[in-house]
């Protein structure tokens, strides 16, 4: 019984922490397009492997939970985390869906950021993601995303 409770409080833990670092991240795919249709905005879908991929954790520590980096783009991004671990279980339907959202946008590498419309239209999917700190992220990403300015479309 002890054990069955150290391994729940640890359980506990490790979730907060991750929790704590995505922050404003949707992990419902439903939900996220929802808001993004109703404020008329991008989605911004990181694919990742939090628990065991080195650069998503390393893009999670130095840029995702920093204040900085959601204070950037929240005005114009619903963020949505997708994500797919080794050594923790997700809740089968997030799962399943974290799946087909794979396969709809043909993710091959992690970590990926795929922007999508409202209507869940691929914008722009980026691979190469540099993670040493919130500044560089930015000056990256805004060079990537120059021709998103247009006003996105929710029908």
């Amino acid at each position: 019984m002890k054990k069955l409770f150290i391994t729940l409080c640890m359980a506990v833990i490790s979730l907060s922490v991750v929790a704590s670092s995505f922050e404003g991240f949707f992990t419902n795919s439903q939900e996220a397009f929802e808001k993004a249709k109703k404020d008329k905005k991008i989605v911004f879908a990181l694919f990742s492997g939090t628990d065991w991929c080195p650069p998503c954790m390393k893009l999670e520590q130095n840029v995702i939970s920093k204040k900085e980096f959601r204070k950037e783009l929240e005005d114009k991004y619903v963020f949505l985390l997708l994500d797919f671990p080794r050594f923790k279980r997700l809740n089968v339907d997030i799962a399943k869906q974290n799946n087909l959202m794979i396969d709809k946008y043909k993710i091959e590498s992690f970590p990926t950021i795929a922007l999508i419309a409202p209507n869940g239209t691929l914008l722009k999917k980026m691979s190469y993601i540099p993670n040493s700190s919130v500044k560089n992220f930015m000056i990256w990403f805004n060079n990537e995303t120059l021709q998103l300015d247009e006003p996105i479309k929710t029908k």
